[in-house]
């Protein structure tokens, strides 16, 4: 029945290949060895490798991490159609543990909405910085469970605006104004806890590029949104390129993979990377990293790792994180789970 399903979704691979669906897993030992894909498939898409930067960043931290919608197995008909393509056409390796919410197209809900990660154990008053991480094309924010909550984990308010086309470049903004008004609601888990001054926006895919849009034209605004709001950073994961290189201030890290099939290397590299002048910027390419790799189980998910190794050094006061993009010896240039690897003139400069 599978062999069927797929044989005539290759018929179809034009127009999913176009698509960024994502998928996650249930929790899993972050330092299992990695995996291949299923059967034959491993041959073109081989395990990610696991390194120094991984058996740091990879490890869940002290916090207990709740979400404010409840997920589910991706078992809808839409995603398994897309699910299976994705396993043959884009390499996604641990499609049986995909999660989803209950937003259109896998349940009845609105498919316009926010999903909050955040860790429940925080003291009154005490405040953690966010991330506000946008899905792929598509996209639903169950499908980053695995990534969100070891950010959540380690102290960050997870924020992720979705709206299953989740292309737009003003995605990030309505998302930052939905998170400002869910911190101001006092009966909010959020409530006094979110540390506007600390945000960091990013996404994976068509979200990632909408990161890119937003890293372009939200620091002049910022202050005129919420007068606490200072965005130190943007991250890509497997973006679709934007051309907003020569606008980009603040530091920017974008990540890309080996064995990605649908937004290559060359083209973030060329397009987003190389056009980033006036700010601090980084490049890496996951080795056997696929497009799906940021929503895969962590054992097999080197950019989750990478990620938070990413959003620690941009709050401060991580130097095991700074290590990894500081100073001549710095860890992203020398991890074997990491190729191509590069940094600008002004990352060079960093202290």
């Amino acid at each position: 029945m599978k062999q069927a399903l797929a044989t005539a979704l290759f018929a179809m691979s034009a127009a999913v290949v176009m698509s960024s669906f994502t998928a996650a897993a249930a929790p899993l030992d972050p330092n299992a060895p990695p995996e291949p894909s299923p059967g034959i498939l491993g041959m073109v898409y081989p395990a990610t490798v696991q390194g120094p930067i991984h058996a740091t960043f990879a490890q869940p931290g002290p916090h207990t991490v709740a979400a404010t919608q409840q997920i589910h197995p991706c078992d809808d008909i839409g995603s398994v159609i897309l699910g299976t393509a994705y396993e043959y056409l884009g390499g996604f390796k641990n499609l049986d543990d995909a999660l989803c919410t209950s937003s259109f197209p896998h349940g009845a809900n609105s498919p316009w909405g926010m999903q909050y990660y955040y860790p429940t154990d925080l003291a009154p008053g005490e405040q953690a910085p966010v991330v506000q991480f946008q899905p792929g094309f598509t996209g639903d924010p169950g499908n980053y469970d695995q990534a969100a909550r070891l950010w959540a984990s380690r102290g960050f308010v997870v924020a992720m605006p979705y709206n299953f086309i989740d292309i737009f470049p003003t995605d990030p903004l309505w998302g930052l104004q939905a998170l400002i008004g869910e911190e101001a609601k006092t009966d909010s888990p959020l409530h006094g806890h979110v540390d506007f001054g600390r945000t960091i926006i990013g996404g994976h895919s068509a979200g990632g590029e909408g990161a890119f849009w937003a890293a372009a034209y939200l620091p002049p605004l910022e202050k005129q949104i919420d007068p606490r709001l200072h965005i130190l950073g943007v991250l890509g994961v497997a973006p679709t390129p934007a051309p907003t290189g020569p606008a980009i201030t603040i530091p920017a890290l974008i990540m890309t993979g080996t064995r990605d099939a649908i937004v290559w290397d060359i083209f973030d590299r060329w397009v987003g990377y190389k056009t980033i002048l006036f700010g601090p910027a980084y490049i890496a390419a996951t080795i056997n990293g696929e497009h799906f790799n940021i929503t895969e189980n962590l054992n097999n998910n080197e950019d989750a790792a990478l990620a938070t190794a990413w959003i620690e050094h941009l709050i401060g006061g991580h130097p095991d994180a700074d290590a990894v993009f500081v100073g001549p010896g710095w860890g992203l240039s020398t991890d074997p789970a990491f190729t191509w690897v590069e940094r600008n003139q002004p990352a060079d400069q960093l202290h």
